[in-house]
């Protein structure tokens, strides 16, 4: 899968399925065909809550009782690893 040049930018509390790749390892020996080529993929959906720089920052959970400020389990995925953002409807 080839990364996009530029990943598009959500408003803060837009709901969003991000797809990137992960890091893994597993333990003991193994032979060279055991690996996949592929990296972990990953696909984690949440609200956009900061367009940091360096990462995005999604929340698993919106409070509506504080007018949709207060975010619950947070989780910051740096850009460099991001493949794709889409709007979720």
């Amino acid at each position: 899968m080839k990364k996009p040049k530029t990943l598009p930018r959500h408003k803060i509390g837009t709901l969003v399925e991000v797809t990137w790749y992960d890091a893994y390892g597993d333990t003991g020996w193994k032979t060279t065909d055991f690996w996949d080529d592929e990296p972990c993929e990953v696909k984690t959906v949440g609200y956009v809550v900061k367009n940091h720089k360096k990462h995005l920052l999604l929340a698993q959970n919106r409070q509506r009782y504080s007018g949709n400020k207060e975010y619950g389990q947070p989780m910051g995925i740096p850009w460099g690893i991001i493949q794709r953002v889409r709007k979720c409807h």
